[in-house]
């Protein structure tokens, strides 16, 4: 089971429910599974374009997408 820590040193990840569940699926399924950490601040052009700053204004649909190409952001 995926267990997420607390703490000051801890930064949360930006997922909708359902993703932590499918991040621990695919961890658990693919051993040598890279996950890219990115910065919540670090979002796509296009969704900037759309008035985004940061991922938490992200859909789910779009950080589900995100996941999908084993990339999660971390809010900051």
């Amino acid at each position: 089971m995926l267990k997420l820590g607390t703490g000051p040193g801890v930064l949360p990840l930006v997922l909708p429910p359902a993703g932590l569940g499918v991040l621990e699926d695919k961890l658990n399924l693919d051993l040598d599974l890279d996950i890219t950490l990115a910065s919540g601040f670090d979002i796509p052009d296009v969704q900037r374009a759309r008035d985004f700053v940061n991922a938490m204004q992200l859909d789910d649909a779009d950080l589900l997408a995100d996941l999908d190409r084993r990339r999660v952001h971390v809010h900051e």
